[in-house]
């Protein structure tokens, strides 16, 4: 019996192992990278889940309420007592689904809001300046709203919804207005 000498060149050897171990090496990978891959997706579906959930609970009804009010034509201070506390209602149940500036908004609006709702059932008479304080709470409310609202839409690729600024009967237009508040 002879036996004949081997002979292995070093990249023959180094393709095998390469071929041998390669397998293992996407497995691992794979396993590694899957968690990845799983928590962000699980944080995108969260964040689409919460921002439909906000839409759901806080812009949807206080834009429909506006709506309705705001097919009847009417002026912003001829805003009944019905109509300020459902929108109150909506904002107070809802108030976490806002942003930090915006609930102060909410807080500002409901605090008025109510004075102003005092004075419908007493019969009392609102003065300028209460009236003028409600304008200006409201204003910036709808305002900081619409703008979470339209930037939520974006983000889920939902058509933009209408802004009825234009549509409120008052004494002076609402975006000409918000820039005198923001400077003040």
């Amino acid at each position: 019996m002879s036996l004949e000498p081997v002979t292995c060149t070093m990249s023959s050897d180094f393709v095998e192992i390469i071929k041998t171990i390669t397998p293992s090496i996407f497995a691992l990978l794979i396993v590694l990278i899957t968690p990845y891959v799983n928590n962000v997706s699980k944080n995108r579906d969260m964040k689409y889940e919460s921002f439909s959930m906000r839409i759901k609970s806080l812009y949807i009804p206080f834009f429909k309420e506006l709506y309705i009010f705001t097919e009847q034509r009417l002026p912003l201070d001829e805003m009944d007592l019905t109509v300020i506390n459902r929108i109150n209602q909506i904002l107070i149940d809802n108030i976490n689904c806002a942003e930090t500036s915006t609930q102060m908004k909410i807080i500002e609006f409901y605090r008025v809001a109510n004075i102003i709702a005092f004075h419908f059932e007493k019969n009392a008479p609102i003065t300028a300046k209460q009236y003028k304080e409600f304008s200006d709470a409201f204003y910036l409310l709808y305002h900081s709203l619409f703008t979470e609202y339209k930037r939520i839409c974006c983000k889920l690729k939902l058509s933009t919804p209408v802004d009825i600024s234009p549509f409120f009967d008052d004494l002076y237009l609402m975006k000409e207005r918000i820039e005198d508040l923001k400077q003040t």
